[in-house]
């Protein structure tokens, strides 16, 4: 169901896609039981599309849902979590929304600086969402971080 959601999805027939997805978040939910990671998994990509449709509350509502699944199945440093917390800050940003988006923001630091070492750990990943951080606060304040 997911495959051919993706495929309505990818030629921006979203309504099409939202239905099979949401067949498919309806049985995984049956069968794998609502907090299992596919589940939050389905939800992170349902949440995509809503804001790809610019319901942005909607997008943010269900990115909060699969968070919390996320967050149980795989844990609060797991990949998907921070991935979540991204898309999370963006839409956020996207309404200017900055004190909201820093918050997700600065969730996701930490759990990427708790899965890759503390504080001092250096990796891309750490160094992309400061970059996004400093964007924000560009953007917060007017500031160039240049």
């Amino acid at each position: 169901m997911t495959d051919m959601a993706g495929v309505y999805e990818s030629l921006e027939r979203y309504e099409e896609a939202l239905e099979f997805y949401g067949r498919a978040l309806t049985a995984r939910r049956k069968v794998l039981g609502e907090e299992h990671a596919r589940v939050g998994a389905t939800m992170y990509i349902v949440a995509g599309v809503y804001n790809t449709q610019g319901r942005h509350e909607d997008a943010l509502e269900l990115y909060g849902r699969a968070l919390a699944v996320q967050q149980n199945a795989v844990g609060e440093a797991h990949p998907d979590v921070v991935d979540t917390l991204h898309k999370m800050a963006s839409v956020y940003d996207d309404q200017e929304l900055h004190d909201q988006a820093l918050e997700s923001y600065r969730r996701a630091l930490a759990a990427q600086q708790n899965a890759l070492g503390g504080v001092q750990a250096v990796h891309t990943d750490i160094a992309d969402t400061m970059l996004n951080m400093a964007v924000i606060y560009e953007k917060r304040t007017g500031i160039s971080t240049s």
